[in-house]
């Protein structure tokens, strides 16, 4: 029950932060709107979980609107350091660990939609309903998770400052590391899974990260 009530606590939020930022879009052009959009891609990035994320959005957005009614711009609002306005409001914030089980979660279920999409043409041919994982695969799995998340995180570093040099040798790491077990283990088979469980274990991870 606590689960469902959960379910439907985060659904509502997001639905909330859906609107204000419709709204918002609406109301904003040129700078302001283009401010509006690295705030929110900002927040976004810290990673807070998808209930707290959801939360320093709206509050951030209520914050701009208020201050729009008054007349203000967007700088006179926030002031000149945005990142700095967001940070500040994210500190009254608990950090949510659980998203860190919903990215887990998601990861293993497109993990699993990515081994049966590849093992659909054996079910085919031999009605083999059986799939093979195996090390190198899984690891290949974690690489592009890697390589993704680098991305994001850079494009959005440099929509403030100068993308640090420290922050692209840190992601090279996970990034190269994942990149030779996918190659030192791509044949090493580490287990079969039915058809059935893995679509079952999709559908519960997609299921784990919407409640996280």
């Amino acid at each position: 029950m606590k689960i469902f009530t959960r379910y439907q606590e985060i659904t509502k939020l997001k639905k909330e932060r859906i609107e204000k930022i419709d709204a918002m879009e609406k109301r904003l052009v040129g700078k302001d709107k283009e401010d509006i959009d690295n705030i929110i891609l900002y927040i976004v990035s810290k990673h807070t979980g998808e209930e707290n994320e959801s939360k320093i959005i709206i509050e951030v957005l209520e914050i701009v609107e208020e201050g729009l009614n008054r007349g203000l711009g967007i700088d006179e609002i926030l002031g000149d350091d945005h990142k700095a306005f967001v940070d500040e409001i994210a500190l009254s914030y608990q950090r949510n660990y659980w998203y860190l089980l919903g990215i887990l979660s998601i990861v293993g279920a497109l993990y699993f939609m990515y081994v049966t999409v590849l093992a659909i043409p054996n079910f085919v041919r031999t009605g083999n309903l059986w799939i093979t994982v195996s090390g190198g695969s899984m690891f290949l799995t974690f690489f592009y998770m890697f390589v993704a998340t680098a991305i994001v995180d850079c494009i959005v570093s440099s929509t403030y400052s100068k993308i640090p040099v420290k922050k692209i040798l840190l992601w090279m790491i996970p990034v190269l590391v994942s990149l030779v077990l996918t190659i030192l283990f791509w044949n090493v088979v580490l287990f079969q899974v039915h058809l059935v469980v893995a679509l079952l274990l999709i559908l519960a991870g997609v299921a784990v990260y919407k409640i996280c």
